[in-house]
């Protein structure tokens, strides 16, 4: 057996060895576990996402869906972003440029605000610490209309039921 020989017979054996390795590995399925409740996604669940983070505020998602800086909620370890669903990120509204400054759009705050209750607004935004407030308040923005603001709010009913 010449030189030649045992190179092509060492390379049939590594072509080989490449070949099942590719095999084992390519073949197998990542098993994708969720830390979360089947109705996670459904907003009308007590066990939804928006539930859990108007009960206990959001920064318990940072760990797997955050990074290291403040308010970083671009995916983390998990790789799963409020900004895959939501143009506005963990806001939960729309995309700023909407939501803050296009008062012709529908979904404008001002115009929200005037369709739903002051508790909805307020499960997030309420000046009291201990239901999840995100220190956003509509006086940091209308300090003199904050009594008007307050008032037009709670006249409204709330919106979808």
């Amino acid at each position: 057996m010449g030189v030649y020989d045992i190179m092509i017979n060492t390379m049939k054996h590594i072509i080989l060895l490449l070949t099942v390795g590719w095999l084992i590995c390519g073949c197998s399925e990542e098993q994708i576990t969720s830390t979360h409740p089947d109705d996670w996604l459904n907003p009308g669940s007590d066990n939804s996402h928006i539930a859990k983070i108007q009960g206990a505020g959001i920064g318990g998602c940072q760990a797997c869906h955050g990074g290291v800086e403040k308010n970083d909620y671009f995916g983390g370890s998990s790789g799963v972003s409020c900004y895959q669903c939501h143009e506005g990120g963990p806001s939960g509204h729309p995309a700023w440029s909407i939501w803050m400054t296009d008062t012709t759009n529908i979904q404008f705050h001002g115009t929200e605000a005037g369709t739903v209750s002051n508790s909805y607004c307020s499960s997030c935004h309420s000046s009291d610490k201990a239901v999840g407030s995100t220190g956003h308040l509509c006086v940091n923005c209308h300090p003199m209309a904050a009594k008007k603001i307050s008032l037009q709010c709670i006249q409204k009913p709330l919106s979808g039921g």
